[in-house]
């Protein structure tokens, strides 16, 4: 891989990266993952933990949250987890732009490569370039740091909806057996009230059609205590 594959890949990973922390504020699609946000975390309700590490002043994801300097940016931490990743991704374009290829230059695509070859001319850029001694400093781990806090941060909410969804669902599938089992019953009443109704109404046409004129008085008293045994 030459110098000016390295620096348009660095380039296209710097606008990917750039557009996934776009995608996580305000929604987007996002080609190289083939994933649609719909809707960003800047308007969502209740993410006040986000809010927090991308946007007030500090430095949350620092195991010191009271210091957020930096020996190259003194207050490039000192106002949320957004605004520092925006002057690391300043800093990225400021190195492509003074050193990257020039106008005209030929890029091969190549994704690569078989030896790392030493450069000692450019060596010192690594600590007479202010933005090279930022990116460098900390080997970038504040920004790791700081997007494996909001990684946290989306896992817990996403673990607390699911929980929410879990006992929803719960609920409901509680709501719908009651509900089956209370007009399992009501229909199962209705139909023995109306067949108790149905064989009173035939008792009633047995009675009516006995022929009590002819019978003893024996036989009559028969007929009552079978309908009235007391």
């Amino acid at each position: 891989m030459d110098k000016n594959s390295m620096y348009s890949r660095l380039q296209e990973s710097s606008d990917n990266a750039l557009l996934a922390i776009n995608a996580m504020r305000k929604g987007g699609f996002i080609a190289e993952e083939t994933n649609d946000v719909r809707e960003g975390a800047d308007s969502l309700g209740g993410m006040e933990e986000y809010n927090k590490i991308m946007y007030s002043m500090g430095c949350p994801w620092r195991s010191n949250t009271s210091d957020c300097s930096l020996d190259t940016w003194q207050q490039a931490e000192s106002e949320g987890l957004f605004k520092y990743l925006m002057h690391l991704q300043q800093a990225f374009g400021f190195m492509i732009t003074r050193y990257g290829p020039k106008a005209g230059d030929v890029i091969k695509d190549q994704s690569s490569f078989s030896t790392v070859v030493h450069n000692a001319s450019r060596a010192s850029i690594l600590t007479s370039d202010i933005d090279a001694r930022f990116i460098l400093e900390g080997q970038a781990s504040h920004a790791w740091d700081g997007l494996t806090m909001l990684t946290q941060v989306f896992k817990s909410d996403q673990d607390e909806t699911m929980a929410r969804m879990h006992q929803e669902i719960q609920m409901f599938l509680a709501l719908f057996i009651v509900a089956v089992f209370i007009s399992f019953y009501v229909l199962l009443y209705r139909v023995s009230m109306a067949e108790a109704q149905r064989e009173v109404e035939r008792a009633k046409q047995f009675v009516r059609m006995l022929p009590v004129h002819i019978m003893t008085r024996e036989e009559a008293e028969c007929v009552k205590r079978f309908f009235n045994p007391a």
